[in-house]
């Protein structure tokens, strides 16, 4: 996390590249992230469920809804408004 939050400033910062848009770049560093996790769930590198207990178990959408996406919702925009507040900042 502070590695990347550190590259975020080298890349947003004035000085340095001042990429003008930090929440494309936000969104591509999630799609690298789950590409490289399925990648390593592919490997084997990770353990999925699936294989631990040899069946798939689904998440009901009410519960998904409800509990999961506003989680990942809230971290996708924490992390895209600190990237943000890097342009202004730097």
């Amino acid at each position: 996390s502070t590695g990347l939050a550190l590259f975020n400033k080298q890349v947003f910062g004035q000085k340095r590249g001042g990429f003008p848009a930090p929440l494309f770049l936000t969104s591509m560093q999630f799609a690298f992230q789950f590409v490289f996790a399925k990648i390593a769930i592919g490997a084997g590198v990770i353990e999925s469920a699936e294989r631990e207990h040899g069946r798939r178990e689904e998440v009901p959408y009410d519960v998904y809804w409800r509990a999961l996406a506003p989680v990942g919702a809230t971290m996708g925009l924490d992390i895209a408004l600190s990237n943000l507040s890097l342009v202004f900042i730097s």
